[in-house]
């Protein structure tokens, strides 16, 4: 396996130091450098060792969510640091962090990502399904009483689709308690529980 290279040693080269699946995607974390003068980090995939066909820059952060991914392929990330006049670190496939994205859904199916969810920590209902005809798909959540509280209906391909809800309703984050989402596509509708702890 050979190194590929790029411009060079003007900052240090960052470390991955963990990487996970989560959904069809891929949670990356490292540790930030205390160099004063790092400007922010890129992360770099693809599906060969040392070609990365895909960047994105994601600012001054220690973790980031890379998704959607294409479910069972084999993904390479690395991680390079730029300083504040954007010269970047070198890229090297020693640092590189290799994982395998697994189908989570059956087909024509979903999932409730994150069943229980603590709204002050930032997280949010993720919901995950998959579709074998295009149409429209509607979401609606409901208090344990059968009171609405937030809902959409759109379109949609064909395929693996994730949608976020930030658990508020008028610009507010909902009480603890317990939710019904539901979820309605053209050939099926399932119920599942959402649980919010404060």
């Amino acid at each position: 396996m050979q190194d590929f290279y790029i411009i060079t040693n003007r900052i240090n080269i960052p470390v991955i130091n963990d990487i996970e699946v989560k959904g069809w995607g891929a949670v990356l974390s490292w540790t930030i450098s205390s160099e004063p003068q790092l400007g922010g980090y890129k992360i770099l995939w693809g599906t060969q060792s040392g070609v990365y066909t895909s960047t994105n820059d994601i600012g001054k952060v220690n973790k980031y969510l890379v998704e959607p991914l294409t479910y069972n392929t084999t993904y390479y990330f690395t991680l390079v640091a730029y300083d504040l006049a954007g010269r970047e670190s070198m890229i090297t496939n020693i640092n590189e962090k290799q994982l395998t994205i697994v189908d989570v859904i059956g087909r024509d199916d979903c999932i409730l990502y994150n069943s229980i969810v603590k709204p002050k920590e930032g997280a949010q209902m993720e919901l995950m399904w998959k579709l074998d005809v295009s149409g429209e798909v509607e979401i609606k959540i409901y208090s344990k009483s059968g009171r609405f509280i937030w809902g959409e209906k759109k379109h949609y391909s064909p395929g693996p689709h994730i949608k976020k809800w930030d658990l508020k309703k008028n610009n507010k984050i909902i009480g603890a308690g317990t939710y019904y989402v539901v979820i309605k596509t053209p050939k099926w509708q399932k119920k599942m529980l959402l649980c919010i702890i404060k």
